[in-house]
This record gives C-alpha cells, structure tokens and sequence, in this order.
C-alpha cells in the first residue's frame, strides 16, 4: 500500500507544477507577440532557443538555431557585434561580468525581402548562483521607424537647399552669373557626377557651362543640340521634366556624347519663364541612379531657378534698354511699345517711383499685383496705400535703402488688395538717374506659389519631427563622428 506524501514532498510538486505553469505561460506570450525572443548558450557562439516570430523574417527557428548567431546579420555590422559579444564574454570569464542592459540597432538579412532594421535589447541570463548561463535578448522589427527618419532627413535636407539655393541665385541679376550660381547650387543639392545647362535659341540648344568645369573635356566635341532631339531637346518639346535610369538602353537618349562620356543615369529639367521654356539644366550620373524618386524636389528647385533666370534675364533687358536710351536722349522715357513689349511678357510687374514713392508709371501686371483693374487707378498714388499696414515701416525703410545704396534685392512684402486679399510679393529695385531726375525701377513678382511651397515642406518637416517625438522610449541619431543630429522628447 503506497504511502501518503510527507508535507514537504507536496510543497515541492506543488511548486514544481507551479514553475511548469509560468513556463508554460512565458513561452505562450513568447510564442505569440511579433517581436523575436531568443537566448544564447554561455559561449554566445548560437541560440538556444528563438520565438516563432522570427519567420517574419523568412526563416524558421530551426534555420536560425543551426548557424551561429551573427550569420543572419548584415555583414557591416557584425565586427562590432562579435566585439562586442566577446568582450562581454571576456568579461564574464574574468568574474567582471555586469547586469547591464545592451542596445543596439543593426540589419538582419531577411530571407525574402532585402535587409530588415531592428533594435535589439539584451541581459546577461543566470543560474540561482549567480553563474552566466548565456543572453536573453529581444528584437524588434523598427524598419518603419527608420524610413520615418530617412524621409524626416531628407525633407530638412531638401528644405535647407531650397534656402541656400534661393540665397545663391538671388544674389545678382545677371543672367551669366544666376545661370552658373544655379549650376553650382543644384550641384551642392543634388551631388550628381556631372551637371550641365543649356540655353535655348530658336531651335537650338547652347551649351553654356559644365560642372565640374573638368568633366568638360569628357563630352568630347559638343554637337549642335536641337529641340526635339535626345533628352534634353525632347525636354523642351514637351515642355516637362524627363527621366532616364539608363541612356544606353532609352530610346529617347540619341547623344552618343553622353554615352561615351560613361554616364548611366539622366535628369533633365526644363527652365520655364511661363509658357517659354528658355533653357534645360541637365544632371548626369555615371552609376545607376533614380533621379526620379527625387521627382517632387528636383521641380520645386527647377522653378526656383527658373524665376531667378526670368527676373535676371527681364532685368538686363531693361537694364540694357533704359542705358541706350539715356544715351541717346538722357531721358527714362522710352519706347511705350518696346518697354511693355518686355515687360509684358514676362508674367512681371514693374512701376517706376518718384524718390517720395508716388507711382509715375506702371504696367498691367502690377496693377493688378495691387488690387486694381487699371494702371491709372494707382498713378499718383503713394506704394504705400496698398502695402500691408504690418509691412509699412519696412517699406519705408527699403525705400530709404534703395535711394542711398542704388539698389534693393529680393525685398518680400504683402500688398493688400481692396478686397482685403494678401498677396506676398518679392521686389528687386534699382535707381536710375539723369542729370537732372531720380527715379526707382521695381520689378515685382507674384511669390504665392513659392510661398505655398516653402509651407508644405515646413509642415512635412513638422510632422516627421512629431512623428519622431511620439515614438516610445528614447530615440536618437548620431553622425559617424557620435555628434547628436536628431533626438526625441523623451531624451
């Protein structure tokens, strides 16, 4: 007859269905949460064990367990893991092993879908003697996360350029100079390997300028280029932007120039003054690129360049008319028919001031710029009248600028319209003299479409740094030189 278990026999089954229970418990939620749990053995050479989870990446538990535990790790990453384990397993063999948690960010290797970002969280496991028994760590698939960042980067990048290029461009009014500072902005921008503008005349298409100026040499001879023809021709036709991911194999790519020079990759972007295209900016890459992916930046940037080269061409224009006829009869009074004819048909406005701002003469546009269906409904009348009140001291002041130094560049203001409209105008004005007469030449343009633009890219800034910041737990980003770049609220 079997005998009754003593009292301590029943704790101890009891306690030993107890821990079968938690074990039971824990493997259930190991076994049915999305991030990967796994362990490794004392030596931390392979896991000992690694949740289902893990066929998020394609592999199964067994696949993971039968290599070493770095093997599924992209390789730039894994001398520092592997430096990292084995110090810490250094460590442990000296007796100065600590209970510390580890962190890193890293790529797996997925099976079936590229490279995976995750975050890994690690602690040290132990017997009840305080003895290393191996690592227990958790891994968590932050693939999302990190585009989030990657395109967080690329608008605060893409917005900085936007403003330096703006600074760059807008600092002459001389087509040659805007034309090569445009050339070297979208350079720094874009970094392509070779980029390279073309100004329309007619029907054909003149070189100017290649960057970098010794790539040059690489083109060869440069044949007649004409509208319609290859890339950038078929850009001027068309009258859009053009991309190619391989001119060798593009149909459309019939400039052997390019192809011998070793270029892959093409983008072509046309300068646009309205309706006239007055000229093509082509960027070049001599390893397979996406110009494309950059769509939307790229053409904010091309229309950036296209006001300044529009504004610069318009201004030496009137520039070039106004000194012939004060040669000729030291009046400002030139040509009605010619004068508008320019102005006209650039999609600018321009009016000429007394040196007390009263309107002396105007064209269609500006009137309209001011709310006004007529020019003689603003002649005589001060600027100020339709200048925002916010804006009144500063335009003041501008004025006042603008008489002692000779010139005011890239001065933006709001005019208010009658109907209590704003509209954000930016003004490049110049004095001109005779010998007996000042007067102030403004040349005015419409910016709400560039002002439009600048505020949604500041809102997608603002929204992937609130992306970033509602992220749980601590995020950060630093340089290869461990400078901090970027960093949430929870820092």
């Amino acid at each position: 007859m079997p005998q009754n278990p003593t009292y301590e026999e029943l704790v101890k089954r009891i306690q030993e269905l107890e821990q079968k229970e938690v074990e039971r418990e824990y493997r259930l939620l190991a076994e049915n949460i999305d991030d990967i749990i796994w362990t490794l053995n004392a030596e931390l050479t392979h896991y000992t064990y690694i949740s289902p989870s893990v066929t998020r990446l394609g592999y199964t538990p067994e696949e993971f367990m039968s290599k070493p535990f770095d093997a599924f790790i992209v390789p730039k990453y894994q001398s520092h893991i592997r430096n990292a384990v084995s110090d810490r397993l250094q460590k442990e063999r000296e007796g100065k092993g600590e209970n510390k948690v580890g962190r890193w960010e890293l790529e797996f290797l997925g099976k079936n879908s590229g490279t995976i970002h995750v975050e890994s969280i690690t602690r040290p496991l132990r017997d009840e003697n305080g003895v290393f028994q191996g690592l227990l760590g958790v891994t968590r698939d932050i693939t999302e996360r990190k585009q989030a960042e990657l395109k967080s980067d690329q608008y605060v990048r893409e917005l900085a350029a936007l403003q330096d290029l703006g600074l760059i461009i807008n600092s002459s009014l001389s087509f040659l100079k805007v034309s090569s500072a445009a050339l070297r902005g979208i350079m720094k921008a874009v970094r392509p390997d070779m980029a390279y503008f073309f100004l329309r005349d007619g029907d054909d298409l003149i070189l100017q300028e290649v960057l970098p100026s010794e790539a040059r040499h690489m083109l060869g001879e440069i044949p007649e280029h004409k509208v319609g023809e290859c890339i950038c021709g078929l850009t001027v036709s068309k009258g859009r932007h053009l991309y190619s991911r391989d001119i060798h194999n593009d149909f459309r790519c019939t400039w052997d120039e390019c192809k011998k020079a070793g270029i892959k990759s093409f983008a072509s972007l046309p300068m646009k003054n309205g309706e006239e295209i007055i000229g093509v900016i082509g960027l070049a890459s001599f390893t397979d690129r996406d110009f494309e992916a950059q769509a939307r930046f790229l053409e904010t940037m091309a229309h950036q360049i296209s006001l300044a080269l529009a504004n610069a061409r318009l201004y030496e224009s009137v520039q070039h008319e106004l000194t012939e006829r004060q040669k000729a009869e030291e009046s400002l009074y030139i040509s009605e028919d010619k004068y508008r004819q320019l102005i006209e048909t650039t999609d600018t406005g321009y009016v000429i001031l007394d040196k007390q701002g009263l309107v002396i003469d105007a064209n269609q546009k500006y009137a309209c710029l001011t709310g006004h269906e007529r020019v003689e409904d603003i002649l005589g009348h001060l600027v100020l009248e339709w200048t925002a009140p916010h804006d009144h001291e500063r335009n003041t002041l501008e004025v006042e600028k603008c008489l002692k130094q000779g010139f005011v560049r890239n001065l933006e203001l709001d005019y208010l319209t009658p109907s209590g409209q704003i509209i954000p105008i930016e003004i490049n004005a110049t004095v001109l003299r005779d010998s007996s007469h000042l007067w102030i030449l403004s040349l005015c343009r419409d910016i709400t479409e560039r002002k439009r633009i600048e505020e949604r890219l500041q809102q997608e800034v603002l929204f992937s740094k609130t992306t970033i910041d509602s992220l749980p737990g601590l995020f950060y980003l630093i340089d290869n030189q461990s400078r901090f770049l970027r960093w949430n609220t929870n820092f």
